[in-house]
């Protein structure tokens, strides 16, 4: 599946969404083992992807962080989901 299906898929489901690719052989959706993408990805495949609410998303993305998502504060509803696409190394 590539990102944009994956994006399809997802809307409306979320209240956004973020890119990212993994370090290495690792695969664990964990600060640890990727970093954030920037480029336009859309055409490439998925390697893995979560749905993830704010206390999933401070232990994972925001794992060994001084910062702490409120996603009251980001997306104006402390339930919302964040769709995190993960790609290959």
């Amino acid at each position: 599946m590539t990102v944009k299906e994956l994006k399809e898929q997802y809307k409306g489901k979320c209240a956004g969404t973020e890119l990212y690719r993994y370090r290495d052989d690792i695969h664990e959706i964990h600060a640890d083992s990727i970093f954030a993408v920037n480029d336009d990805c859309d055409d490439q495949e998925v390697c893995d992807f979560k749905l993830m609410g704010e206390s999933e998303y401070n232990k994972t993305i925001y794992a060994h962080s001084t910062y702490t998502a409120d996603f009251d504060d980001y997306f104006g509803d402390k339930n919302a989901k964040v769709l995190i696409i993960v790609l290959p190394e």
